[in-house]
Formats: structure tokens, sequence, C-alpha cells
């Protein structure tokens, strides 16, 4: 979650850089990683930020699909292995009563 979470900030500053060129900065100071807040903006502005955020979100849908995708692959491929149902001393007597009749 963490790398998509960077690909979405890095997929944002990209687009407000090159939409907004240097507004994207912030202006007065301020970093492009600080997110606007939308009431202070003009509204082209407003258009252009809302665009940004729908279309980066957009691209990590399409890199999250395929990881899905390959994920489930990669499930379906584990061999399933019942879960022991004894506690560990009872299976220390199981054990002990094997070895004691062999």
């Amino acid at each position: 979650m963490s790398a998509l979470g960077a690909v979405l900030a890095n997929r944002i500053t990209t687009l407000m850089t090159e939409k907004l060129g240097p507004l994207a900065a912030g202006g007065s100071g301020g970093g492009s990683d600080a997110v606007p807040d939308i009431s202070k903006l003009p509204a082209p502005v407003v258009r252009v930020v809302q665009d940004v955020y729908a279309t980066a979100t957009a691209d990590l849908f399409l890199i999250g699909v395929p990881l899905t995708a390959l994920a489930l692959v990669a499930v379906l491929f584990i061999k399933e292995k019942p879960l022991n149902t004894l506690s560990g001393e009872e299976r220390l007597v199981r054990e002990r009563a094997t070895a004691a009749g062999h």
C-alpha cells in the first residue's frame, strides 16, 4: 500500500507540474507536496486539480489491477496444508507413544 501511495503522490506531482507549471509549487514558498485547498483556488485551477487527482487515481488502478491478478494466481498455486488441531502437549504425548510402540 505504501508503494501505491508513493506512486499516487509522484503521479499527482508530475501532472500538477505539467498542467500548472510554476503555479504547482504553490507560489509563495509552499511545496508541491501540499494538498491544495480547493475552496481558495480560482475555478479554472480547481478543474485542473480535480482532473489531476482523477487521472492519478485512475493510473493507480491501472497498476493495482495487474498486481491483484498476479496475487490471485500466486494464491491459486499455493499448496493447501491442513492446520494442526493438537496442542503441543498432545502432540508430544502422541510422539512418545509412537516411539515407545516401536
